[in-house]
């Protein structure tokens, strides 16, 4: 393979990393709509979906970070035309990762404020969870207590027969 072919195959990684990233975007914001809905189900299922896009993003940096290598390793010497398609391409590639690093940051960002909701969620559903616990050793408490009670007042009349 040439240098050209490298920089169309890192370029065109690139901008499949772009749309990946874009879909992570997109159910980052799912992911907080579902938080903020007390939908911790829904919160779940779409991070199962993300994980998904995750692990192809990463397969694409481990074939990006490949053909970069060889890139490197290309020979020195090439034509003017070669040179000028590189930088253009180099250009190109550059600004794709800006922007690339820009919706990374917005992600963060998102993820940031999922966390505090997630954990206030998580926290809310525990003490809710231990309210019912509670509710339900008292509901039990006083069935039992009932059930001493009938008992010992059908002991009380069989002894009065």
């Amino acid at each position: 393979m040439d240098i050209r072919s490298y920089f169309h195959e890192m370029r065109d990684i690139l901008e499949k990393k772009h749309i990946y990233l874009k879909q992570v975007y997109e159910l980052t914001l799912k992911q907080s709509e579902a938080l903020n809905a007390n939908q911790l189900r829904n919160f779940i299922d779409l991070s199962c979906g993300k994980q998904d896009i995750i692990t192809r993003i990463n397969n694409l940096d481990k074939h990006f970070e490949g053909i970069y290598e060889l890139t490197k390793q290309s020979k020195k010497s090439e034509a003017f035309d070669e040179v000028f398609l590189k930088q253009k391409d180099l250009f190109n590639m550059q600004q794709t990762i800006g922007i690339i690093q820009d919706i990374v940051e917005e992600i963060r960002q998102l993820e940031s404020q999922n966390d505090i909701l997630y954990k206030k969620l998580i926290s809310k559903t525990m003490s809710s969870l231990a309210q019912d616990m509670s509710d339900r050793q008292d509901q039990i408490s006083r069935y039992k207590r009932m059930s001493n009670y009938k008992k010992s007042n059908d002991k009380k009349y069989n002894k009065e027969i």
